[in-house]
């Protein structure tokens, strides 16, 4: 069946007359697919039978094309969260018709490992923002300055003494804008995928201690910089448990963090 559908893909080449046009044409099918299973009107198995052939046979009419061994290679990669491999796929395919190899890097790849392995573009050099220092070259605010100090606060040293070894240290952020709070690893600290990757491989992984960063402009900072006693012990930690959430870690007491937030609500709806 998949023969007959990389015939059917030749032939929509021959009709559409770029492979591109053929990728777009494809992506919509997919999604049609989607919509389908979505509406009810086909089943999970339906849909992963139909994606899986249309997968299949996109990849035989890819590795089809004669690239010489020499020529240069693209490297095909989804992002972290992302399970599909079909868009890499038709990203193979329009790659290769142009006379480019192909390394599948694969999906759900952390942009950690990316980064190690891509590191720059026409002579801009990437950086992870989830990593150390950030250097925003002088941007920032409307006039080219950076919003945001980095030195520390008499609000990131109560901080740090409430949270003890959880964190290396907090500080003011540079790289925030609408959240309050984010976390940051050292430069040599793996990401929380690729922790789990090394986890799952039975690999040991040293204890990570990331740094707080919060940005002083957020409503919710400034509140809790005007809070006292448990009010403010329950803010904030409530803050570091919601940067762990967005930097895609773990509760490591979901009960605590619950009563936490139930005890403000309560307080903010007396």
């Amino acid at each position: 069946i998949s023969g007959e559908i990389s015939d059917r893909i030749a032939a929509l080449h021959d009709e559409l007359g770029s492979w591109l046009e053929v990728a777009d044409f494809l992506g919509g099918v997919a999604e049609h697919i989607g919509t389908e299973w979505a509406s009810g009107d086909c089943s999970v198995i339906e849909e992963h039978i139909a994606t899986s052939r249309l997968y299949s046979a996109v990849r035989a009419v890819a590795e089809a094309f004669e690239v010489p061994d020499d020529a240069p290679v693209c490297a095909l990669a989804t992002l972290s969260g992302e399970q599909h491999a079909l868009g890499i796929a038709l990203a193979e395919l329009c790659v290769r018709s142009e006379g480019l190899n192909t390394v599948w890097i694969g999906v759900d790849t952390p942009v950690d490992l990316l980064i190690s392995h891509l590191r720059e573009y026409k002579e801009k050099t990437f950086a992870d923002v989830t990593r150390g220092e950030l250097d925003l070259g002088g941007l920032g605010g409307a006039d080219g300055t950076e919003e945001a100090s980095a030195e520390p606060s008499a609000l990131a040293g109560r901080l740090k003494a409430l949270y003890g070894e959880r964190v290396a240290d907090v500080r003011g952020s540079r790289r925030l804008t609408d959240s309050p709070a984010c976390l940051v690893g050292a430069e040599d600290d793996p990401g929380i995928q690729m922790r789990r990757i090394l986890e799952a491989a039975g690999q040991a992984v040293p204890p990570s201690h990331p740094t707080l960063e919060i940005n002083p402009d957020h409503p919710l900072v400034q509140r809790l910089e005007a809070a006292e006693g448990d009010r403010f012990e329950d803010l904030a930690w409530v803050v570091l448990d919601q940067a762990s959430l967005s930097a895609g870690g773990e509760l490591e007491d979901p009960g605590a963090y619950l009563d936490r937030v139930n005890r403000l609500l309560v307080e903010l709806t007396a």
